[in-house]
């Protein structure tokens, strides 16, 4: 009978402890602070070199607990290259989520009115964004001013 009341108090009091470090644990997502990162997955890069990437910002604990996870729940081959915005707020689950999405982070620019097309173009080429020469022959007045969206690595050609 006192073994069973032992047993029944030591069932107990591990149940306890264990509610506590859980709560503990979960409530620490909470207790951070909230940063804000732009990462960058490239083409070709490796789920290895984001998770170095990740825990480098302190966003994962762990680059191997990140890794098995993205095999295991097949994000691994889902990834797409852009950059994304992610925060310590956010799990290792909705990180893999939005860099498998392809939720990339568009960056903007605005063609003022009455800029020529030299000047538009000398804009373009100041935008550290955007790649290649903007090499396309067009007729003064035929650019409208608006602000364009783009994605990094977007060439300069795609917005004139």
């Amino acid at each position: 009978m006192k073994i069973k009341k032992s047993i029944a108090s030591l069932t107990l009091i591990s149940l306890a402890i264990g509610f506590f470090a859980l709560i503990g644990l979960l409530s620490v997502q909470f207790i951070v602070e909230k940063q804000e990162f732009t990462v960058e997955f490239e083409k070709g890069e490796s789920l290895s070199r984001l998770a170095e990437d990740l825990k480098s910002k302190g966003l994962i604990y762990s680059e191997d607990f990140f890794k098995v996870t993205a095999v295991l729940m097949d994000y691994d081959k889902k990834l797409q290259p852009g950059e994304y915005h992610l925060d310590t707020t956010m799990n290792g689950l909705q990180m893999l989520d939005k860099i498998s999405s392809g939720k990339v982070v568009y960056r903007r620019v605005t063609i003022p009115e009455g800029l020529t097309v030299a000047e538009i173009k000398q804009m373009l080429n100041k935008n550290e964004y955007l790649v290649g020469k903007p090499n396309i022959e067009i007729k003064e007045g035929y650019l409208l001013p608006e602000t364009y969206s783009f994605r990094k690595g977007d060439t300069r050609n795609s917005i004139l």
